[in-house]
């Protein structure tokens, strides 16, 4: 439908008529604001309107639609009935549509906090942290121990569990939605008394973790870079974050303990 086409001939019947927009818009219970934003094209006849409006105009709803009038020969087999139903069936689908249209955009928004939640672990759940040792390190008997040590640098946490043989990390981040809420990340693990070291990169930040248990070495060091580093040790069991902003990833070399 042409607003203005269809505005013109609406004004021209109406005259032709001897109706003023005011005697029209009484007889259809509207505004005669409603019928000058008809004719000058700034709005159209609403689908509910169409009929009555035909009928007041001594026209079908057909030339309403096309802005003119139609020969009886050229005149579509429709009754106004069969048009003004097409013409609300067709809105309530694209009001159907629109429906959809946010029902599926609110289940995004829903369903990403969900999903945040529910692929992570709440800050020191021993237990939920023993199921990612269990589970993606394969350490059957973790639940006979305590956590040997963990820390945190930022938003990293690193946790260390440990039995007769080996020394095992779990490395997680703070969750984007839910500060009291962590992600796995990664892990390894390094014989007993053995220096173990995970290394990983996370937009822009290098990560490297040092690890190990029941160890009686007083230092432990480290290259990055070239550059070398020597780090006390005050525990037989450790682990330390070491955290460097960077965008080219690198990771520790030549790492070891310093002997006595």
């Amino acid at each position: 439908m042409d607003n203005n086409k269809t505005g013109r001939f609406i004004a021209e019947r109406r005259k032709e008529l001897g109706y003023s927009q005011k005697d029209l818009a009484e007889k259809l219970n509207i505004t005669d604001k409603a019928v000058s934003k008809w004719e000058t094209g700034r709005s159209s006849p609403d689908v509910s309107m169409l009929i009555p409006l035909a009928e007041e105009l001594e026209v079908t709803v057909t030339e309403i639609l096309n802005g003119e009038k139609i020969s009886e020969d050229k005149m579509p087999a429709m009754s106004n009935e069969i048009i003004v139903k097409s013409l609300k069936k067709s809105k309530s689908k694209k009001i159907l549509a629109l429906i959809l249209a946010l029902i599926l955009l609110i289940g995004i928004l829903v369903s990403y906090p969900v999903y945040e939640y529910i692929n992570s672990i709440a800050v020191n759940d021993d237990f939920a942290i023993k199921v990612v040792f269990r589970d993606v390190l394969g350490v059957e008997n973790v639940f006979q121990y305590a956590c040997s040590k963990y820390e945190v640098q930022g938003e990293y946490t690193a946790y260390l569990y440990h039995d007769d043989q080996k020394a095992y990390m779990a490395f997680f981040k703070q969750n984007d939605l839910f500060e009291t809420r962590m992600n796995f990340m990664g892990e390894t693990s390094a014989d007993i008394s053995k220096l173990g070291l995970y290394s990983t990169s996370w937009y822009g930040e290098n990560i490297n973790i040092f690890f190990a248990a029941e160890t009686d070495a007083e230092r432990y060091k480290f290259s990055i870079m070239e550059v070398d580093y020597s780090v006390p040790i005050y525990d037989e069991d450790f682990v330390n974050i070491f955290v460097e902003k960077s965008n080219i990833y690198y990771h520790a070399t030549d790492f070891d303990f310093v002997e006595q």
